[in-house]
């Protein structure tokens, strides 16, 4: 996620602000994995992929080992 900020546990604050497209990607993202690791469905992992790979402008990166 480029430009997203790390929590390390914790409650966020009432002063927190988290920019609202970011927390959906973060939920898109983590959702299509899950559904992929899971043998669910796995065309949205790929799109997902796909997505981030071709955007002119991506809001992340997908990195494994």
């Amino acid at each position: 996620m480029f430009g997203g900020e790390h929590l390390l546990g914790g409650i966020s604050g009432y002063d927190a602000a988290e920019n609202p497209e970011r927390v959906a990607f973060v939920q898109q993202v983590t959702l299509a994995y899950l559904r992929h690791v899971l043998g669910l469905d796995s065309f949205a992992w790929t799109a997902t992929q796909a997505a981030l790979t071709g955007a002119p402008h991506p809001m992340g990166r997908l990195e494994s080992k």
